[in-house]
Formats: C-alpha cells, structure tokens, sequence
C-alpha cells in the first residue's frame, strides 16, 4: 500500500463510525430453502433430507442435528422431534471451506481500494468458506479483528491470523507500508518470533527467496531455521511464502510446515521427494499465478455468486467479460519469467504432496471468498479428482490443525456447512451453487448485498452553522474524532471547544501520530448536513472553504467527504498551522486525489457529506486550534 494513501483515511470518521449502526441492523440473503428466521430460533436446528459429503463421496441423510453451533447427530431417517427444520429436499452439503491464503487488508482492485476488512471477511463468509487463514495483517489489530468478527458467526468467518510478515529489511513484504517485522540475525529471528507469538497471533509467516538476492533482499536459511525452531517450541505452525523449486525445497527440508504458491521453475523428481519426505504441505494460490499470467475468462467474472458477495467498490472498473492478464515489469517479472506452476500443481498431485486450497485474496483479480472455488477447480484440471479437489478446501485443514473441528461434517464437529443445489462431484464449478450457508450453526447474513447506495441519495441544502464552534463544553453530535485505533492503530486525537486569548470560541486539537506502516491518522470531521443519516450535502455555490489556524508550525491537512467515492480517495489538500493566527483559504479545486490509490474521479460539491482537519503520514505532536470556518462563494 503506498505511502501517499496515508491522508486519505482521515476524512473516514463520520462515515465509517455511522455504517456501525447501519450494520447492526441488516438482514442477509434469505436462502432458497425454506428456513424460519426467527431471531431467537430453538437451540435445535434440523437439516432435512439430503446428501452430506463424507470426504468421498455424497451420502444421503435424513437429519443433520445441529446444537449449539455443533453438529449432534447425524441420521438416516427423520424424526419428529422439535426444532427449527430446514427441508433441502435432495440438496447436497459439503463441509464450511477454508481459504489457507488470504489478505484482509488487501485490495482485488488496481489501484488499490480500500474497504473495511470485516466487510471483505463477510463476503468470504458469503461465498461458503467459513475458515481463512490471514497470512499478513498489521500486528496491533489481529486481536481486535479476531474478536469482534467472533462475536458474530453470522456475519463472519472464523480468521486465523499471521499477523506480521517476517522478512529482510528491505524483502518482500515491507514493500507495501504495512507494519512487519525484519530480521538480520539467528538471535533476531529467535527473539522476535517469540515476540510474535506473544502477542497472540495464530500461526507464523515467513519469507524466503534467497535465490533472488540480486533482486530482493532475502533471509537466509539459519535464520529460517531459527524461527522454524523457536514456532515449534510454542506449537505454532510455520508458512513460508517462497518463489522458486530451491526455496521450497529447502523450507521443508527445515521444517516449514506449509509452503506457501507453487515454484515458478518448475520441481525436479529429487525436490518433490524431499518435500514429500519433510511432511510439508503446499498451497498453490492457482488462482492469483492465473491473474499474473494467464488472466481470467468471462466465466470467472460474470458469475452471479461474484457479483453478490464481492464490495461493490472493487467492482466499479471490472468486466463481465474477462479479466486480462497483469503486465509485469521489473524484477517481478524477471523472476517469474518461465512460470511453472501449472505442471508443478500436476506434479504435486501425481507425487501425493499434500495440497491446502489457498488463493491469495487480497491481489488484483482475486476475490474474497469467491476466487477459492476457482481454486479448486484448478486443482480438478491438473488431476484430482472432484473429490479430492474438495477436501484441499475442506478436510485438510487438519493437516495443519490436527485438533480443529471445522472441514468435515461429523459429530462433534463445528457446524460450518454449505448447501449445494447441485452435485460437485459431478462439476467442480457447481460449488459455486450455493442455497444456504451456516457458520458455527447461524444462517449466515450479507451485510454486502443490504449496504445502502449512499451516493443515491437525495442531497440536501447546506446548513453555514455546521462549523459553528460552541462555548467551551461538550461538542455536538455533528462533530466527530477519528483516529487510527479504530484499525488496530496507536494514535490519539482529542478536540476541546475553547476561548482564545481574545475571547473567542475555537476547536483545540491536540495529540499523536503514530506511524505504523498505513496506520498513522486521525481527524476532526464536520458533518455537512447536521444528521446521523450521512445525507450528501450540496455545496456547489461556493468555490474555497477559509478559516483561521494557529499551531505548532506542522503540516495538516483538510479533506472533502464526498458519497460518490467509495474507496476512501478523498480530495484532499495541505496547509500549515503556524505559531500565530492565520487565516487561510483553500479552493476546492486545489484538492486533489491520490494517485496511487483508489479510483480517480472529478470532485462534485453536490455530494460531500464531511469536511474534515486531519494529520497523517510521520510520528509527530498534534497541537492545533481552528476558528471561523466557513465556506466562500
């Protein structure tokens, strides 16, 4: 993520914090079987009649019991006892999917654009996999997202995080701003793996590419070792994100647990036996190395489970028809020159190499959720059967997990499972056909598909009092602070109304910066319209907005809300808050848009529903008084 995105998060505040409200109350898709969604539903629910997926083939079941989120009982025959009853009339049911290879915080659209992340683990819930695996999220919020998305099974799956990257300075994985961990010593890579084991994260994520050294800074093998080493000792699992044959080869020949996208050269029979010997397992990512090289065909973006369950704000700029292929440049390019990866996913299979269905979600062209079942697919093409290609997505999770109760339909097992239309076994695409699914017993919602077109409404007529700032007290309603925490971030932010030393009211903004990779933000916001409804606010009649300042001599900045982006590529533009009072004035067409993120598109004052004051972008005091904001024709 570059740098220069940083100043387009300040202006979030109003708009996210009042989305919180809105999503408390959204109702999901109501599936196709006939289900009761009473909200205090009978601890009992009851599946009837159909077909559940044993790990090789589909076996016909009169009931599936489902008790306080586990599957209790599994039946030949229907009973009459009581319970919430769903009849799927001859459906078939696969295990909730796991995704080994996802990213959160990532974007599948270029340039990025931004969403929150527990929207994009919604749509991954939405699309049948009810486990992911995240294998890089800032290290700070891996706790909190954990914990709010667990609270509600309904809404999202259940995430096992990474948390940081350990990396070379200056390696793969620093390169996108978020906060990582580098390593340049055995005795580092011992310290810190244990820092972040401490610190509560799931399983540990590496990267070595030592072969590329000419091209990327790379750890070496002992100091892979080392984390392998110290992992173990707390019973964590290694993955390891590698490039080529040699990479992978010599991770599991240390004990890397997982080995994460298939070489780009392809594997020699020796290497495939050592792998193989070491235990480790593979996950292919086809489906990002198909977006790289191959792109995708109409089938793959005109699907209709894409379009529901995807953010609509990635999907402003694809096509139904196809996806081309992406347009390396560089040492990427250099590296990946003679991709493989499609004989070495074959090679893997005829070798009898473990496989975990991973994706890479998060990257261009790779979808949350959704890109997993043409994962799977992939798997079918190069040799597996449709049996097999389902249990990389499901039973064999507890390959890495011995003891996880997800990824089969059994007693005493999570009921994390999906109802099919059609049979799988007889397409692999027909995974894609989904009627219904549960996550931990819970009828799953799309919070997606309920979010309101905000830039659809009506806007209303600007109120000059917005900026109004009270006597010294509590602040209104339509003023709001907003900092990184919200995001697993460290800075703080507070605004106090006050007199000035001559007597007038001003908006006293003090407190930190914490720079952490993309966290390091926060802003005062301005409500345009004076309501809890974010209604867009017609400002078209005036051409600058002007107001006093007086600070510490820092740069800040002043951004439009506007609810036509919906990406978080606000115009923005800077200013200076000097030691004395100035007053300065801003045109509004002096705010730009990054370059770097999110779609560009022209400023309209006919849409902005916030102006905000923010500080971004360094570790640095905020000490800043505003007063006499107003808007100029």
């Amino acid at each position: 993520m570059p740098k220069e995105i940083l100043l387009f998060y300040t202006g979030q505040t109003i708009h996210i914090m009042k989305k919180v409200i809105l999503f408390s109350l959204l109702l999901g898709i109501s599936a196709t079987t006939c289900w009761s969604q009473d909200s205090k539903q009978p601890k009992e629910t009851i599946l009837e009649n159909g077909y559940y997926f044993n790990g090789k083939t589909f076996e016909h079941f009169g009931e599936i019991v489902i008790k306080d989120g586990k599957i209790a009982a599994i039946s030949a025959h229907v009973s009459e006892a009581s319970g919430n009853r769903a009849p799927l009339n001859g459906k078939y049911v696969i295990p909730g999917l796991t995704d080994a290879h996802m990213h959160l915080s990532g974007s599948p659209a270029q340039p990025y654009v931004y969403s929150d992340p527990k929207l994009n683990a919604n749509s991954v819930l939405n699309c049948g996999v009810t486990t992911l695996i995240d294998l890089f999220y800032p290290e700070d919020g891996c706790k909190a997202i954990k914990e709010e998305t667990g609270r509600s099974p309904e809404d999202y799956p259940t995430l096992i995080m990474s948390g940081p990257i350990l990396t070379a300075p200056g390696g793969h994985g620093t390169e996108y701003g978020l906060p990582t961990r580098t390593i340049t010593s055995v005795a580092e890579a011992t310290r810190i793996t244990n820092e972040v084991i401490a610190g509560g994260v799931d399983v540990i994520k590496l990267v070595y590419e030592a072969d590329d050294r000419k091209y990327i800074p790379s750890m070496n093998i002992d100091e892979v070792k080392a984390i392998v080493v110290a992992a173990h000792a707390h019973h964590k699992k290694v993955f390891a994100h590698i490039d080529l044959a040699a990479q992978a080869t010599a991770c599991a020949e240390v004990g890397v647990d997982v080995i994460a996208h298939m070489p780009a050269d392809e594997l020699t029979d020796a290497q495939l036996h050592k792998i193989k010997a070491s235990g480790a397992i593979i996950i292919p990512t086809a489906t990002v190395l198909q977006s790289l090289f191959d792109g995708h065909d109409a089938a793959y973006m005109s699907d209709s489970l894409l379009w529901k369950t995807a953010n609509p704000i990635y999907m402003a700029d694809f096509s139904r028809s196809g996806l081309p292929k992406i347009a390396m440049r560089g040492n990427f390019a250099d590296i990946l020159k003679n991709q493989k990866y499609k004989a070495n996913i074959a090679h893997c299979i005829k070798a009898g190499i473990p496989i975990l269905a991973g994706t890479d979600a998060g990257n261009y062209g790779v979808f949350f959720g959704y890109s997993l079942h043409n994962e799977i697919a992939q798997y079918v093409l190069a040799g597996m059967t449709p049996a097999q290609a389902l249990c990389t997505g499901t039973e064999n999770i507890k390959l890495v997990f011995p003891g996880i109760k997800t990824g089969k339909i059994a007693v005493g097992y999570d009921a994390d499972l999906v109802v099919l239309d059609t049979d799988p076994l007889k397409d692999i695409n027909n995974t894609k056909k989904i009627n219904m699914v549960l996550h931990k017993g819970r009828v799953v919602e799309n919070l997606i598909a309920k979010l309101p077109p905000i830039a659809a409404v009506k806007s209303v007529a600007y109120d000059p009092t917005v900026f109004n700032i009270p006597a010294p007290g509590a602040l209104p309603d339509y003023i709001n602070v907003f900092t990184d925490k919200k995001m697993g971030g460290s800075s703080e932010l507070y605004a106090t109304a006050r007199k000035d030393a001559s007597g007038a009211d001003c908006l006293h903004i003090t407190g930190k910066i914490v720079k952490k990779g993309y966290m390091g933000f926060g802003s005062v916001g301005f409500s345009m319209a004076k309501t809890e409804e974010m209604h867009p606010t017609d400002i078209d009649g005036y051409t600058a907005i002007e107001f006093d300042v007086k600070g510490n001599g820092e740069t800040y900045s002043v951004l439009t809300v506007s609810s036509l982006v919906k990406d978080y590529n606000f115009h923005t533009a800077s200013f200076t808050a000097p030691t004395e009072w100035k007053t300065v004035r801003i045109p509004f067409t002096d705010m730009k848009q990054s370059p770097y993120f999110g779609k560009q598109i022209a400023l309209d004052l006919k849409t902005i529903t916030d102006i905000s004051f923010g500080a971004s972008g360094k570790d640095y005091l905020v000490d800043m008084d505003l007063k006499n904001i107003h808007l100029v024709r």
